[in-house]
């Protein structure tokens, strides 16, 4: 199953209420026919095809995969928090963090998460994110989940690990702020500034 399949799957189990109705569309989602297509068979056609989905093996595998191949173009993965605080911009942190914020996000932006972790491989060269985000991010959708979902959610929690380690920097910046503003708060309380005016 592709990324863009996994992500269509998920929203079908997600808002599809009615049972026959969502297993036509899953189907649909694996086999590449349309629903229209997939109506017009007989039932006893139909429900060879729902036993056979039924065996589909949906285990993701849990662990990052460093090189993976997505239509024939080989990208590699930034495995170690160290390397993604060396590579992402502060936009690019800040969209994964975004891409990243819930369960239903992550399922959502899978295809982008991807184009922000993975980079063109190259031989003999230092991988670095490509300026061509969105050319990758349509590329990805097109990845093989059992290639690529270690990665993803390995990186969202990573995002989380980030952020902690962000934190006594932003808390420690904060508190040299206050302080900066109370001892000016103070030293001008009762002075007159620049044209008389009292603050």
């Amino acid at each position: 199953m592709t990324v863009s399949q996994f992500q269509d799957w998920h929203n079908v189990i997600k808002t599809e209420r009615d049972l026959f109705d969502r297993e036509v569309k899953l189907l649909s989602i694996v086999s590449g026919k349309t629903v229209e297509y997939l109506e017009d068979l007989p039932l006893e056609d139909l429900r060879k095809l729902f036993r056979q989905m039924n065996k589909i093996d949906t285990k993701l595998n849990d662990k990052p995969k460093r090189i993976v191949s997505v239509k024939l173009k080989p990208f590699v993965a930034f495995c170690l928090p160290s390397e993604i605080s060396d590579k992402l911009s502060t936009n690019q942190y800040t969209a994964l963090k975004t891409y990243t914020a819930t369960e239903e996000d992550t399922i959502k932006n899978m295809h982008k998460i991807l184009a922000l972790t993975y980079a063109p491989y190259r031989l003999f060269r230092k991988p670095k994110l490509s300026e061509y985000f969105n050319k990758i991010e349509e590329r990805m959708k097109s990845a093989k989940m059992g290639d690529i979902s270690g990665t993803v959610f390995f990186y969202s929690l990573v995002s989380e690990k980030l952020q902690e380690a962000f934190l006594p920097y932003s808390t420690k910046a904060m508190e040299t702020i206050q302080k900066f503003s109370e001892e000016m708060m103070h030293g001008v309380d009762s002075q007159k500034v620049g044209d008389g005016i009292t603050l």
